[in-house]
Formats: C-alpha cells, structure tokens, sequence
C-alpha cells in the first residue's frame, strides 16, 4: 500500500515516545486504537513494533505496570500483520511480548511457555544474544508463576552464567534479580540480600536508574520479611532517591508491604485508595490487597470491601506468582473480621497452603499467624495446627521475625488451652524479639498476649503491659485489636479501668472528659449543652469524639466508666 505522508511514522510518534518514557500502559492504548485503522498489509505497523524494540528494561517494568488483557488483544493484532508479512524476526519479538503478558496477566502458562521458547530459539538461530538472554530470563519467571521456584533458580542460574560470559551486564543485572526472587521467597534471606547489593553495585557503576530503584526496593522487603525493618526503610529511601521523579510501582507496592509490617496502616489505607483512584485495580493489585489487610485491622469495613472487589477484577482465582496467594489472604481476614468465620479458616487455610507448597514460606507465615488469631478463641485444634506449622517453618528458617509470630501464635493456643505459664514464656519470648524492632502491631499483638497471660498470675504487671499493647494499637490505628485490650483491662478492676479510661486516639481533652463526666449523670445532650452553653450538635460531636476514643459503642456502655470518669 502507498504512503501517503511525507513522514509514515507520523501517526506513530505518540506510542513510541511513551514506549521509550517507560509508559508502557499508555504505549499499548494508543497501539489499540492504532492498528484498529491498519488494514493487513500495511508495512506502517511493522516500522512501529521495530520502534518499540525489545529492551531490558521494559522486561521488569511491565509485569505490574499494564492492562494485561488489553496488551494480550493488541499484540494478537499485530500479530496478523507480522505473519501476513511472514517476517520470522518480528514474530520472535512478539512471541516474547506475548509470553510475557500471558504468564503475568492471565495464568495461560502452556501458551506463555510455547511462545518463550519459540522466541528464545528464533534469536539463538538469528544469533542475536541480547534477544534470546531477554527471552531465557521470561521463561525463568514463567516457571517462577508455574510455582516451580527451583525450576526458576535453576534457570535463572544458567542465564546468570550465559551473561558473564557474553559480558551482558544488563541480562546479568536481570539473571540476579530473577535468581533472588527465588531465594527471598524461601526464606533465604542473606543469599538474596547478597545478589540484591551486586545489583545495586552494577547499576550504580552504570548509572542504571530503573535498575538502582529496583535493587533498593526488592533489597528492602527482603529485610523486612528478616526482621530488618530499620534497614528495609532505609534501603527504601535509597530507591526513592534513586529518582525522586520515578512512579516506580514496585516502589508503591513494596513501599506499601513495608508501611503495612511497620503497622502503620492509615498510610496503607491511603496508598490503596490513591492506587484505586489513579491506576485502577489492574496496575497496583497488591497495594489494594494490603490495603485490605490495613482497613480491616483499622475497622473500615467499606473501604476493605471496596479494595478487595478491586483486587477480585484481576486476582481472583487467577495464578498470578504470589498474588493469588495475597488475595486469599485478604479475602481471609476480611471474612473473619466481618463474622464468616467458615470463609476466613477456608481462605486462610487454602492461603497458606498454597504458599507452603510453592516453598514460599515467609508470607505463608504471615498468613497462619492470623489464621491462629481468627480461631484461637472458637477453634483450638484448627489453632493448634497452624501454630504447629508456624513454629516448623521458624524452626525451619530460623530469623526473628518467624520466630515472634511462631511464639505469639504458641501463646494463643496454650491462653486457649489454659496452659498459662506456657503462655507467658512464649509471649515474653515474642516480645523480647520484637521490642524496638518497628513492626508496632506485631510488637502490641506480643503484648496483647502476654498482658492476658498475666491476668491470673500478677494482675498489675498485666495493666502494665495490656497498657503497652493498647497504645501500640492505638498508634496503628487497630481500633479492634485497641477494644480487645480495653476490654481486658477493663477486667483488671479499677486500676484497669483507670489505664482504659487514658487510651484512645489521643487522651480526652478537658471539655470531652467535662461532657462525658455529664452524660454519666443521664443528662441529655441537651441538657448538657444548656449546662454548658453550648450547642446540642456541638455536644453530639463531642460525645462522638468520646466514643471513639473510650471503645465505647452506647450510652450504657460509658455509664459503667462513670467512676473512672469522675477522677
């Protein structure tokens, strides 16, 4: 077909400067609209996909960062084209897109392997090295979804030594990064630790800035999955400062993942709704995910429906690597917290088995340390089991943060059980480990534990400690988990109910603690108001504002806090 412009590519310019600006999304929405005007035969779509060459970067920026099913449709299109043309070296490259997109976006793993390995061998025959490393690093990963970890070790290990040999620092840059993801995974934590620090060492001398971001933020959750939250923060900054203009979306989401082990979960919460509002589900799945597990521990049932409906639109019961693991997880949590026990153990359980059979077992601790939480009060041998697995994975990979959650969970089946001297070892345990170490919630689950342990062995070093657990609580925002400590102090007669009286977000203030003082006299709000001179709204907010603060739900409720107080 003739060209009918002084420049062919004229049409083009857009996708390939957002190809090249790393804005792979955008790249494959304007394609989309693009080749639904090119008819077969027309040599001007070939000349794009040769713009939107095959580059190592764009082999790790993708897999979180685009509408998968909509680059799956695209490239089928220019699939018509390339074959109609019969060019074998163009079908490589949209084979090894094609394997990409399939792996990651779909779980269609048999076309995903198929198209990889037709690409992989097509640049061997073409002698292009570059390609065919590029192409041997997706079927490394394709494994790695498969849930073959050792398949993508292995892998990744042949590729590693293809790399040196060829002198390819990028497919070594990719063959390290490809070689950790299956170490941190399994707990191996100093072995990934070390092939995240080379990347970080080849990308700085290269002045790789995709690649320096990378290395800081895999290197940081790594830490954080250890114990290491201090050093995961920092290793955190360091991508960020990487390139402080990057929207990096392994930054958001395992930023996300350590704010969250941090408990610090309104920021969770609000990385969530950001993600939801400006990328949709598609692109930050796993931030919505954690933003499940945040705005539940922090009571915004709405909020944690709606990122878990998100997360459903591209998780769901899709093989996604780890992330339908994550959505079970979430899913979980949520049902638990809102009454569906059944679904929780269901989810929990299939969650954590999932993972274990994957040989992930740092989040499959995670995952059974709240299915012990869930049913340790309802289901003591169902609580007995996990915990019995949390302990052979902490034995099993013997770091600080496994073996907290393996005592925590011990001290909550042996306060079941009422093995209570038991209890108290294992929660004095998880919180010698946990003191100071940035994990907040975890740190107020430990005490939370060892403050009941306490109730019938010294009742005033458990108001001491359910005091500690309750303010770490209330720091995180655990609103739940702060009501279950004030309910136990509560317990504690009157130095408890004293040590209730002061928590909550914030202390009372003089006019909150002046009005509650009022309420427990039976004065309506009213009254209280024309005693006060004050509006009856004003008066409404406050005694709001008291509520929240007290974990208190009705006006009978604050009533049995009335001698507190009055002191």
């Amino acid at each position: 077909m003739a060209r009918t412009t002084a420049d062919p590519l004229a049409p083009f310019h857009s996708p390939v400067r957002a190809w090249f600006a790393n804005a792979f999304p955008e790249a494959f929405e304007i394609l989309s609209a693009l080749l639904e005007l090119i008819p077969i035969g027309d040599d001007r779509g070939l000349d794009v996909l040769d713009l939107m060459a095959l580059e190592g970067e764009w082999t790790f920026h993708h897999k979180t960062d685009v509408d998968y099913a909509l680059c799956v449709r695209v490239l089928r299109k220019a699939e018509r084209l390339v074959r109609a043309a019969g060019d074998q070296t163009r079908l490589a490259t949209l084979n090894l897109h094609l394997a990409s997109f399939l792996a990651w976006g779909n779980g269609n793993l048999a076309e995903s392997e198929r198209r990889g390995n037709a690409a992989a061998d097509s640049f061997k025959a073409a002698h292009d090295g570059p390609r065919a490393r590029l192409a041997l690093n997706e079927l490394a990963w394709i494994r790695g979804i498969a849930g073959d970890l050792q398949a993508q070790e292995e892998a990744a290990a042949d590729l590693l030594e293809a790399a040196e040999a060829a002198g390819d620092r990028g497919a070594v840059l990719m063959a390290l990064a490809n070689k950790a993801a299956t170490d941190w995974p399994r707990g191996r934590f100093r072995q990934a630790e070390l092939l995240y620090r080379r990347c970080i060492q080849i990308a700085a001398a290269d002045g790789n800035a995709s690649r320096l971001r990378h290395g800081h933020t895999l290197l940081a959750m790594t830490l954080a999955l250890e114990g290491r939250l201090h050093e995961a923060r920092a290793s955190l900054a360091e991508a960020l400062s990487a390139d402080p203009e990057s929207s990096d979306v392994l930054i958001l989401e395992f930023g996300a993942q350590i704010d969250w082990f941090a408990g610090e979960f309104a920021q969770v919460v609000a990385a969530a709704r950001d993600a939801a509002s400006r990328f949709g589900p598609r692109r930050l799945s796993l931030v919505l995910m954690l933003g499940v597990l945040a705005a539940t521990e922090m009571g915004e049932t709405a909020a944690a429906r709606s990122f878990l409906g998100g997360a459903a639109e591209v998780v769901g019961e899709r093989r996604r690597w780890m992330m339908s693991p994550y959505y079970r997880w979430a899913s979980g949590v949520f049902a638990w917290r809102t009454g569906d026990e059944k679904r929780a153990v269901d989810e929990l359980e299939r969650s954590s088995n999932n993972l274990v059979d994957i040989d992930a077992l740092p989040i499959a601790m995670l995952v059974l340390a709240d299915l012990v939480d869930a049913v340790a009060r309802t289901d003591i041998d169902a609580a007995a089991r996990a915990a019995r697995r949390l302990n052979e994975i902490a034995e099993q990979l013997a770091n600080d943060l496994c073996d907290a959650l393996a005592a925590i969970s011990s001290a909550e089946v042996d306060l079941a059980k009422g093995s209570i001297r038991s209890a108290v070892s294992h929660a004095e345990r998880a919180v010698q480990v946990l003191s100071g170490a940035g994990y907040a919630a975890f740190e107020g689950r430990a005490l939370d534990a060892l403050g009941r342990s306490l109730v019938s062995l010294d009742r005033a070093k458990a108001v001491e400690i359910t005091q500690r657990a309750a303010a770490l609580f209330d720091g995180c925002g655990s609103l739940w988990r702060l009501a279950r400590s004030r309910e136990t102090l509560r317990g504690l007669g009157k130095p408890g109910r004293r040590a209730a009286v002061t928590l909550g977000p914030g202390a009372l203030t003089r006019r909150e603690r002046e009005i509650a003082r009022l309420a427990t006299q039976g004065l309506t709000a009213g009254q209280i108001g024309e005693r006060l001179f004050i509006g009856e709204r004003t008066v409404e907010t406050h005694l709001a504002n008291v509520y929240a603060k007290l974990g208190v739900r009705t006006r009978v409720e604050l009533m049995s806090l009335k001698t507190e107080l009055q002191g």
